[in-house]
């Protein structure tokens, strides 16, 4: 009896009958902040929604770290200890939110193609 479900079940994944969700690889994204008076910021983000993460690097100073991440249909939320951020999955802007001071930041993004990986 447990063949026959088995084999039913497989028969209706291949048949494309029942829906198989299929993981997004990550998404990378160019971003410029407009940093007010110290001028545009270059960060670039890494978002791995089937890992919940996104890795956020500032081009200027070389820092990187990969951080918890919400992924909702039309945002990716990052909420860290002194920052949070928020991309907005429809248009590719992005906010920066200095918790301290309570300002916000505000950029654009663009999708990069995957890097060519040697190994």
């Amino acid at each position: 009896m447990k063949t026959k479900i088995f084999i039913a079940v497989f028969a209706a994944v291949g048949l494309g009958v029942l829906p198989v969700v299929a993981l997004a690889q990550p998404t990378y994204l160019a971003c410029v902040l407009d940093g007010g008076s110290v001028g545009p910021v270059r960060i670039n983000f890494t978002t791995d929604e089937s890992a919940g993460t996104v890795s956020i690097h500032i081009v200027s100073s070389g820092h990187s770290r990969t951080v918890n991440a919400a992924f909702t249909p039309d945002r990716v939320l990052v909420d860290e200890r002194t920052v949070r951020w928020m991309i907005d999955r429809t248009n590719l802007q992005f906010s920066r939110t200095i918790k301290s001071v309570n300002g916000t930041e505000y950029g654009q993004c663009e999708i990069q193609k995957p890097p060519q990986r040697a190994f």
